[in-house]
């Protein structure tokens, strides 16, 4: 594998699976404070109480997180960007599953 193919890789360790929900229960749990992402939580939870599904979040934690890597490596200007939506792990290339 290449440094290249590496470097991609790790990118996508910091891009949550859109299948693993066990971070929302635990991220809904966290109390408001003041410091930062301190609002986390309560966000979280508006969003179960308005019905949002959990899978719905978790695909919108993974687009949100797909264009913040994006845009670092947009800004790095080391060309991986064009490269990171090809690494997409599942294959589909941040298209949505089939189904939904």
């Amino acid at each position: 594998m290449s440094e290249l193919e590496d470097q991609l890789r790790e990118i996508w360790e910091y891009i949550p699976d859109e299948n693993d929900l066990s971070w929302i229960d635990r991220v809904a749990s966290q109390p408001a404070d003041t410091g930062p992402l301190g609002d986390f939580g309560t966000i979280t939870r508006r969003m179960l109480a308005a019905g949002v599904s959990k899978l719905d979040i978790a695909r919108f934690a993974k687009i949100n997180a797909y264009e913040a890597a994006f845009g670092a490596l947009f800004v790095a200007g080391n060309g991986l960007h064009e490269l990171l939506l090809s690494a997409d792990p599942t294959g589909r290339e941040m298209r949505p599953p089939t189904g939904t």
